[in-house]
């Protein structure tokens, strides 16, 4: 079940993303299989770019993070190494969690398949990445509870020919538009994560509000929704904080789990069936991959708006932030509590000008205008505060002063290592 009905503008966000991305669920009957490349070539990822070449050296499409993500490069082939095996290639493994429990684990359905046990078992596992990947122990953490030693996946890193690459099909993957889907064999995958683990005995985890402020400088104002379920009774987690069983613990205790939307959010694929969650949107856009995360179980899902995020990169960017929070009409309401004097909403917004500064002071100029309905609502929020328009001239000095202040930062480092060496 979702309820959207603490959003803004319900409206608007079903205009956004579809009727169908909030209500029906995308859970496909997909009969998945692989492919088998000959002669192919495993490339190390530059940015986006990598995965499976053909013998050719054209691309092998969708073989990135995700389906429609990045291509193939130029390659010399008489440089490439060669290898006459045959591997399973797994995917490109990534350092972001949400990564982790969909896209990346995406392709392990094929070590648990009927046909992998007759044909391919102990076949090489490789996969590929950009340069700074690491293993996380959360990571490694969450592959042992699948079954898989991390320490038997061969990461790819210069560009390889081998004899047969078996490329799996995706259990979670999306389509050119960016909406997600899974099959019932990523549902098998995340039950099995879940069931590894037992429910902590401890009765403060039965609410749990997923903070990202211990990690994350991009949340202005996350400060107050921490205060705000924490007088509701909820324990504060940073999730990052604890082992990934520790978290699972908690998680199967858990009745209710509050977040902002992301990452975070992405961790209710481990509560039980009919918990609630309530989910905290980062702006006017909604995360495709909690969209369909919201299927995988029986939850009870409430989206409740509470930011003032007004200034968003374009597109591509948007994950960047910064994101404003706050305690607005909308989340009081859903705990029925009612509206509040000016005084409350003046100390809510206090902060608002040092959000709005970072964004002045990043002088840039491919953020996306508000929409329409959004811009309605921080007016509305910004009266009740008290709160006037931010004049240019202070959104000068302030650009002046954060220039100023990432010069003597970029100084400072350079006199203190100098006097360090």
């Amino acid at each position: 079940m979702v309820n959207i009905d603490y959003l803004y503008n319900k409206e608007y966000a079903i205009e956004k993303v579809g009727k169908e991305a909030f209500f029906e669920s995308p859970l496909v009957d997909k009969k998945l299989s692989y492919k088998v490349i000959e002669n192919g070539y495993i490339l190390p990822f530059i940015n986006i770019d990598g995965g499976v070449a053909n013998e050719d050296g054209s691309y092998v499409e969708n073989t990135g993070l995700h389906n429609y993500l990045g291509s193939g490069y130029e390659f010399d082939k008489s440089t490439a190494q060669v290898s006459n095996e045959t591997v399973i290639y797994i995917g490109e493994l990534h350092n972001v969690w949400g990564h982790n429990i969909t896209d990346c684990i995406s392709r392990f359905w094929f070590l648990f398949s009927k046909e992998y046990e007759e044909k391919f078992k102990g076949v090489k596992i490789v996969f590929s990445s950009y340069a700074a990947f690491r293993f996380s122990n959360n990571f490694k953490e969450l592959l042992e509870l699948l079954g898989v030693n991390y320490l038997e996946l061969v990461r790819v890193n210069e560009i390889t020919k081998f004899d047969k690459i078996i490329i799996p099909d995706r259990c979670f993957f999306n389509d050119e538009k960016g909406k997600r889907y899974f099959t019932k064999e990523y549902r098998e995958l995340i039950n099995k994560i879940s069931s590894e683990v037992e429910p902590s005995k401890e009765e403060k985890y039965e609410k749990i509000y997923l903070t990202c402020t211990h990690f994350s400088k991009k949340q202005v104002g996350e400060e107050k929704l921490e205060r705000f379920f924490k007088s509701k009774g909820y324990a504060i987690i940073a999730p990052e904080e604890y082992t990934l069983k520790e978290q699972l613990a908690m998680y199967k205790r858990c009745k209710s789990l509050a977040s902002t939307d992301g990452s975070a959010t992405h961790n209710s694929l481990f509560v039980n069936e009919g918990t609630e969650i309530l989910t905290i949107p980062r702006a006017w856009f909604y995360t495709e991959y909690q969209l369909a995360i919201n299927h995988v179980k029986e939850l009870k899902i409430f989206y409740i708006d509470s930011n003032l995020s007004v200034l968003i990169p374009k597109e591509e960017f948007r994950w960047v932030g910064p994101f404003y929070y706050f305690v607005s009409e909308n989340l009081l309401k859903y705990f029925g509590e009612n509206d509040k004097p000016k005084r409350f909403w003046k100390k809510q917004l206090k902060d608002f000008k040092e959000y709005y500064m970072i964004i002045a002071s990043k002088n840039d100029k491919n953020r996306v205008p508000t929409p329409v309905p959004y811009k309605e609502v921080a007016k509305y929020y910004l009266e009740k505060a008290g709160i006037k328009k931010m004049p240019k001239h202070f959104i000068n000095i302030r650009n002046k002063f954060y220039a100023l202040k990432r010069r003597l930062k970029i100084k400072f480092k350079k006199t203190f290592l100098k006097k360090k060496v």
